[in-house]
């Protein structure tokens, strides 16, 4: 293998690789801790006004399950956190992440 398939199989080995570094295991299966980038700000529907909890709660911010619970307590409404690109994308299995935090 010479150029473009060699550098496209070590991107692949080192995508695999970190990925594989950010799963953790615990008692309900596998997940990955999901990266605060921008992508996936972007991508979050935490703050896009389809969220109840979110919008009741008038909270402030986004992705909370890369960065954490908000700093205010919102009452629990509803929560879609499961129609999200970015729950789907990393296989997160928990909800309200803007009160219970990111997940370990």
């Amino acid at each position: 293998m010479h150029g473009f398939a060699t550098t496209l199989l070590k991107w692949e080995k080192t995508i695999t690789h970190s990925k594989s570094i950010e799963r953790n295991e615990d008692k309900r299966g596998i997940h990955m801790k999901v990266p605060n980038t921008e992508n996936n700000a972007e991508g979050c529907l935490c703050d896009k006004g389809d969220c109840p909890t979110y919008n009741q709660g008038n909270l402030s911010g986004t992705l909370f399950c890369s960065v954490g619970k908000s700093e205010k307590m919102p009452e629990r409404v509803h929560c879609p956190c499961d129609v999200c690109p970015v729950w789907v994308e990393y296989d997160l299995k928990d909800y309200y992440y803007c009160i219970e935090g990111a997940p370990e």
